[in-house]
This record gives C-alpha cells, structure tokens and sequence, in this order.
C-alpha cells in the first residue's frame, strides 16, 4: 500500500511557473525562485527527519542548482548569536524558505528536494536541471501533475489537454468527474485545476485515512 505524506497540507499552488524553461536573465519573471531575494534571509522553517519542526526568522535564499542537492548545507540566523547557524540538508524532510516548500521529491529515479506547489493523492511539484551548456544561474524548472504511483504529467501537457488529464486522474471519485463530464460552473477549464484537485484530494484522504501519516 502506498503511504502519503501531507508534510504542509498544501492545497493551493502559491505560484503559477511555465515548465521546462531555461531560467536566462529575460526569462527569471516564468519563475517559482525569487531572484531578487538571493543572498537575503526570510523567515522560513525546518521540518527534520524525526518530525521535529524549527520556526526561523531569517533563512538565507538560496538559488534551486543549490538547494535541489540533498547534502548541501543551509544557513540561518539564530537569536543573539552573532555567527550564522547552519544545518545539514540530509537531516531534513522538507523546509520552507520564504514562501517555496520544498520537500524530498524522486523523480525518474532520482530523489531531490523540489519544490511542492500542492500535496496529497494528487501532488503538484517542481524540480530544477542544470543545463549541460549554460551560464551562471541558469537552470530549467520543470513542473509535473502526479497521482500516487502514476506516471508524471509534464505540466504543459496538463494545460493543452486538461480536460483528458483531469478526468483519468479522478476518475475514482464519479461524483466530482461527473461535474467535470458536465461542464459544471467551476469544473470546467484548466483555470478550475487547483479547486479540482484539492476537492479531490480532500476526497480521497476521506475514502483511505490509513494512507496517510
């Protein structure tokens, strides 16, 4: 049986990002990184292997060829202490750094830390590449639609042939694809996704409590 993890109960995406774009200097507005932000410290937290949860005022942003590494280190300030702090990411579940929540994420093998734009049965997520040709600071963010053990949906994919994808990845709920099959006000268009998938999600964390923790 496959266990689910709700790390932040995300039910909507915090910003909307165009998938498979190579981050340039003309393209960082198609971004989920604020670039602006780099080098500064927000407030953020930490969520640890064990379950133990650390609230911080300042957590240094950093660029995503950075933070996708699960070794990599991340730095923050800590009350009257004048050096900065740092904690190990192989010690970390997920974090949230301003308002990106990135958690572990294996992609086509591959486990990294991504970003999560939505969570549950249904997972919205982010994943960052470094081109094999590029310059300082370049990178590709590619986002995916997921269902449970299914196969990644690029999300390009979900946007040209929404109603396709939508409908086989709830098809298990006939109350709530029956509103999309019909058309209904809300249920209709890619711009209703997000209301769709967490319905769904909250439905299906309904009919099977014991797949999640």
């Amino acid at each position: 049986m496959t266990t689910l993890r709700t790390i932040f109960g995300i039910t909507l995406t915090v910003v909307l990002a165009f998938p498979g774009i190579a981050q340039t200097d003309h393209q960082k507005a198609a971004s989920s990184i604020n670039f602006s932000k780099l080098g500064t410290y927000v407030p953020g937290m930490f969520i640890y292997k064990n379950g133990t949860v650390e609230k911080w005022d300042g957590i240094e942003y950093q660029s995503p060829e950075y933070i996708k590494k699960l070794e990599n280190i991340l730095y923050y300030n800590k009350p009257n202490q004048m050096a900065r702090a740092s904690v190990s990411q192989t010690q970390l579940e997920a974090f949230e750094i301003g308002n990106n929540k990135w958690a572990r994420i294996t992609h086509d093998g591959i486990e990294q830390f991504g970003i999560l734009h939505m969570e549950g049965a249904i997972t919205d997520y982010s994943i960052f590449k470094i081109p094999a040709v590029r310059a300082t600071g370049d990178y590709i963010e590619e986002r995916f639609i997921k269902k449970l053990d299914q196969e990644p949906i690029s999300y390009a994919s979900f946007m040209l042939k929404f109603k396709k994808h939508i409908l086989k990845l709830v098809e298990d709920d006939i109350e709530l694809a029956n509103k999309i099959k019909a058309k209904e006000k809300g249920y209709k268009r890619f711009l209703n996704s997000e209301k769709i998938i967490t319905e769904y999600n909250l439905w299906h964390e309904t009919q099977y409590p014991e797949m999640y923790k």
